[in-house]
């Protein structure tokens, strides 16, 4: 190669390297520009949020706003966290009719009177003394015995601790062929409360006082527990032989969940001092004192599209009829994160 070739040559790979820089820096700018009006549009700004913007829990739905004239707390603050994983619900497949076979036979409810109505499937014993409702379009059941037609049991003790209530549901589940495996659910996630049924309603008691036993097994996920309503609750009466109650409302989760930026409990406590949560409990308390804050997970008997964290803070709060237990519930995820709420949704209806 002669000079004049080699030096047409290196003009010529000048060129070509200052054209690929060219292009490669117009590249560069147009990704940036691009990522950064998608962070802004099309999902939360500076997150990898995989569900985009989620909409409010469903307690805000069901749930009245907690309020209390003045607020102590005696609990530690958790320390802050960045970002918990938010996880994305599906309905289990509808029974099959082997399955629907099974459960009729076990409430003892087969060749009951049935009927179909909205979606929802209904087995009626003729006496009115039991009643299985079943989801058609998911497997989540509710049983009821009305215990006023036989009212022989408020006067039976329950004679059931935690450790046999927890067998006998495991009876129960194999019964049914309802496995528990992959579920995120085990009997030391489960809580017993103790009740007395009288023909006014039900009211909390002692183990030895109780004609009632509620077991109810919660999920945990990520080593944080659930909180809300059991998605596998069982009332169980005369040492484990009466069911009284069973509702099944467990809906899997997929394995991969998103991070999303969450609220300091330091945040949440304050939206609870500012009327923001929101609890079961009814009215205005006096003076409320926290005990206890942690991170949990909602569930509910509705069906809900994602599993979200939340700020649960339980004590006492104080009323005319005195010291009751409270619990309050704050949103978890950072409010950019949240849809905003319609005004006035808070209800003790459900959606």
């Amino acid at each position: 190669m002669s000079l004049a070739e080699l030096s047409l040559w290196v003009r010529s790979a000048l060129k070509w390297a200052v054209g690929a820089a060219f292009i490669f820096i117009v590249l560069l700018f147009g990704w940036i520009i691009i990522s950064s009006v998608s962070s802004s549009v099309f999902k939360p700004r500076g997150a990898d949020a995989a569900f985009g913007i989620l909409g409010q829990p469903i307690f805000t739905k069901t749930l009245n706003n907690f309020k209390s004239k003045q607020y102590e707390i005696e609990a530690n603050l958790p320390k802050a966290l960045e970002k918990v994983e938010v996880f994305e619900m599906s309905q289990n497949a509808k029974f099959n009719e082997e399955e629907l076979e099974r459960l009729t036979s076990a409430f003892g409810l087969k060749g009951s009177e049935k009927t179909e109505t909205d979606g929802l499937t209904t087995w009626n014993r003729r006496s009115g003394t039991e009643i299985l409702e079943l989801g058609t379009g998911a497997s989540h059941f509710t049983y009821r015995f009305d215990i006023s037609k036989n009212q022989s049991l408020y006067e039976a003790k329950a004679s059931l601790n935690k450790e046999s209530a927890i067998e006998k549901a495991k009876e129960l589940f194999e019964k049914l062929k309802l496995t528990l495996e992959n579920k995120n659910i085990n009997d030391k996630n489960s809580i017993v409360t103790y009740y007395d049924l009288s023909p006014e309603g039900r009211a909390q008691t002692s183990e030895e006082e109780a004609n009632a036993v509620e077991i109810g097994f919660f999920r945990q996920v990520s080593k944080i527990l659930s909180s809300g309503d059991a998605p596998i609750r069982i009332l169980f009466a005369r040492g484990g032989n009466d069911i009284l109650e069973f509702d099944f409302y467990f809906s899997p989760i997929d394995t991969a969940g998103a991070p999303y930026p969450i609220k300091t409990s330091t945040q949440a406590w304050e939206e609870v001092k500012e009327g923001k949560a929101f609890s079961r409990s009814i009215g205005e308390f006096g003076t409320v004192k926290i005990t206890s804050v942690s991170l949990s997970y909602w569930e509910s008997r509705f069906f809900q599209p994602y599993l979200q964290p939340i700020w649960v803070f339980s004590g006492t709060g104080e009323t005319n009829a005195g010291e009751v237990k409270v619990q309050a519930f704050v949103p978890a995820i950072n409010s950019d994160y949240l849809s905003t709420p319609a005004a006035g949704q808070s209800s003790d209806q459900a959606p």
